[in-house]
């Protein structure tokens, strides 16, 4: 008998070893003729894309959206998810977000930021579009992929949290001045800080699922205990913002949705104190807190605020504003939004220096100057879509996913930027653009509506039953 070691893939009579090239070359082939290739390739770019995010590398992070979308060609049932593709509003809104951004190259004046954006944002397009053409994920594979933002997150979150005790002295000082730590692979404060609300998020549940063995539940509270530190310790006010606007959300589901008083009582006593707790016990807090306050006073009485990036925001969004009663139907054009903030701030500038002009830092308000009411309409239909309708009503992490975003998207314009859009696109098309293409095909192949799709995990109560991103040419 032939040995394990040099056991042979048989063609036309002769052996080859398995360690032989030519060998994995017929493996690879076997399998894809089986179309067995492309749910682990699938799997495998996820996870390179949930890496090079944590990671901060800009070519990985390029990179990672053409890898996936090789992986999801590999396919073989690729022409009928390409026709699901077409009925699936999950992904189709996105890319009428891209699509508007098309259209807007009529009117626009600055024609070389527009071929700039069209590059930029074509990740509206490409990643829900492979995820609709690979095969559906089953909770196997998302719970890997959960686990894997997860523990990307918790790892770099320790490091960054180390870094920021070895030099404690000075980052607090820093907060005071409305500085920020980035995280120590580079991400930007305001996008790490919403990955990070994101993993605290998605760990908690998974946590609370009891049907996953008590060692991974355990792995997922410590992980998502780790994530919920960092962000208290570096006060990331956006991803708190996030953070606590999602628990908020589920803590009313508690209450009103579902009637469970004495939980929903507790977890509002939790959400409620933890908060007080961090004020009471962390310094950084403190600062934070002192720094926010004197921030907002200064924007009201109307001393400088050069350095100050709440009362910039704010500035901003009353720049902003006047220029939308004047554009709200089709907007000032996405690709000149720059030049119509500029042109209002020489109108009233605050007392901002050209450098500290910045743009709405606001996401609702930036899709309605750049391209009017309908690129809002579009955006909250993306957000509240997978919510309340189709397969994913119900699915907890969508609902953490889109309330944690939504409150994100206030404070910042992160679709207008890599390390914002990419991380939100792919928690999109995973959570929200996959299960309706499984919706969709089920209901091409069959001719009648597919039964309602239970949520990957099931939530709680089934169970139980230092820089400033405003002004970082980097960051964009």
């Amino acid at each position: 008998m032939t040995s394990p070691t040099v056991a042979a893939a048989t063609s036309g009579g002769s052996t080859t070893p398995l360690w032989s090239p030519t060998a994995w070359w017929q493996a690879i082939r076997l399998r894809q003729a089986q179309n067995q290739l492309a749910t682990p390739a699938l799997v495998a770019a996820l996870i390179f894309y949930v890496l090079a995010l944590f990671a901060a590398r800009r070519a990985l992070i390029s990179l990672a959206p053409l890898v996936l979308l090789a992986a999801a060609l590999l396919n073989h049932r690729r022409a009928a998810h390409w026709r699901a593709y077409w009925r699936n509003p999950a992904a189709l809104v996105p890319a009428a977000l891209y699509g508007i951004l098309l259209l807007s190259g009529f009117i626009t004046d600055d024609v070389a930021e527009w071929r700039h954006q069209l590059f930029r944002q074509l990740l509206l397009l490409a990643v829900p579009l492979a995820i609709a053409l690979a095969p559906p994920l089953g909770s196997r594979h998302l719970g890997r992929l959960v686990g894997w933002w997860l523990g990307a997150g918790a790892a770099v979150a320790a490091a960054t949290l180390a870094y920021f005790y070895r030099h404690r002295a000075v980052l607090e000082e820093s907060i005071s001045r409305s500085k920020n730590l980035d995280a120590i692979t580079g991400v930007g404060h305001i996008y790490f800080s919403v990955m990070l609300a994101l993993a605290v998020l998605y760990g908690a549940e998974l946590a609370l699922t009891a049907r996953l063995p008590s060692r991974t539940r355990q792995l997922a509270a410590v992980a998502a205990l780790i994530c919920g530190l960092t962000l208290h310790v570096l006060a990331y006010r956006t991803g708190l913002v996030a953070l606590y606007g999602a628990l908020g959300v589920s803590v009313l589901r508690l209450l009103i949705v579902q009637r469970r008083i004495v939980l929903g009582l507790a977890m509002l006593l939790a959400v409620a104190g933890a908060p007080l707790a961090a004020y009471s016990l962390l310094p950084s807090v403190q600062r934070r807190v002192w720094q926010t306050n004197d921030d907002l006073n200064r924007f009201l009485n109307g001393q400088d605020i050069n350095e100050y990036s709440l009362s910039q925001r704010l500035a901003a969004w009353a720049t902003a504003g006047a220029l939308v009663r004047e554009h709200w139907g089709v907007g000032v054009g996405q690709a000149d939004v720059r030049r119509a903030m500029d042109a209002q701030y020489t109108t009233h500038s605050f007392g901002l220096r050209p450098e500290n002009r910045i743009l709405p830092h606001n996401q609702y308000l930036q899709y309605l100057l750049g391209g009017g009411i309908g690129t809002l309409a579009l955006l909250l239909t993306l957000l509240v879509l997978p919510v309340v309708a189709g397969p994913t009503r119900g699915d907890p992490f969508v609902r953490h996913f889109v309330v944690a975003s939504g409150c994100a998207l206030f404070f910042d314009s992160m679709l207008e930027v890599q390390y914002g859009l990419n991380p939100f696109i792919l928690n999109y098309a995973v959570l929200a653009v996959g299960p309706w293409q499984a919706r969709m095909l089920a209901v091409g192949e069959s001719g009648r509506p597919a039964p309602p799709a239970r949520p990957y995990f099931p939530p709680l109560a089934a169970a139980r039953q230092p820089t400033d991103n405003l002004n970082d040419p980097t960051a964009v």
